[in-house]
């Protein structure tokens, strides 16, 4: 793919991210989703609520969107300098992910924003050493 194509991907990819109800559900994940267990965001977000949409909204959007990114689809090191919004949404639910994976009976759940949100991590630490430290500091991680 060439870089104009790339940087038409990136482009679109925050384009999905300015729709109405996906900024409702990023306003959630970011602003009020504080569960520091399965059980805990199972109350906060029963099935059937809002709240269950909008935390299954941004992570299968980012788990999509890392599916994407894993097959080389869009170059990563662009990726990875334009979408900082990956990262504080998968250290706001990482903790949560295993407990998931048991409670769906699917050990894959979110394997693709998992990988791409860690490849991530480590291009900041080698990037922007003590980065990660002082976001996960700010978010209460």
């Amino acid at each position: 793919m060439s870089e104009y194509e790339d940087a038409q991907l990136i482009l679109q990819f925050y384009s999905l991210r300015r729709e109405s109800r996906l900024r409702e559900a990023r306003a959630f994940v970011l602003g009020r989703l504080r569960a520091k267990t399965v059980d805990e965001l199972n109350e906060l977000c029963p099935p059937g609520s809002e709240e269950n949409a909008s935390f299954r909204q941004v992570v299968s959007y980012w788990d999509m969107i890392s599916a994407i990114v894993k097959r080389d689809t869009v170059e990563k090191e662009l990726f990875f300098e334009t979408n900082s919004e990956i990262t504080v949404v998968w250290e706001k639910v990482k903790h949560l992910v295993p407990g998931l994976r048991v409670q769906f009976g699917n050990p894959a759940f979110l394997e693709s924003f998992e990988q791409i949100a860690t490849e991530r991590e480590a291009y900041l630490n080698a990037k922007v050493p003590g980065y990660l430290e002082s976001l996960r500091e700010r978010l209460g991680t």
